[in-house]
């Protein structure tokens, strides 16, 4: 039996594709967004600034849509790091999360 390394890994299931095109769909979704300051970040490594204090969305999204984020920087900045085999689905699910701790 041999073993698989990590890059063969991502590369039979497209991880580096996927985390382009899942983070550019994510950045499409947020992008505007009345509680976001600011928005960066490259693939699926996203820093959302936001307009209030990010650790109470933080606590929203964690006790009341069971979503984990971190945080970066600032008080207002959360950060995304999500695995590269995130869906369009998935991503829709935190955007609706998201628009609900946010209202």
């Amino acid at each position: 039996m041999g073993s698989k390394s990590t890059a063969d890994v991502m590369a039979k299931h497209n991880y580096v594709d996927n985390a382009a095109k899942m983070g550019a769909y994510l950045m499409g979704k947020l992008k505007g967004h009345k509680a976001i300051k600011d928005l960066r970040g490259r693939g699926l490594m996203v820093g959302i600034e936001t307009v209030a204090d990010a650790a109470e969305i933080r606590k929203k999204l964690l006790f009341d849509e069971h979503i984990f984020t971190e945080f970066s920087g600032g008080v207002n900045t959360i950060r995304l790091i999500p695995p590269l085999c995130i869906t369009e689905k998935e991503i829709d699910r935190f955007v609706e999360a998201f628009d609900s701790v946010t209202r």
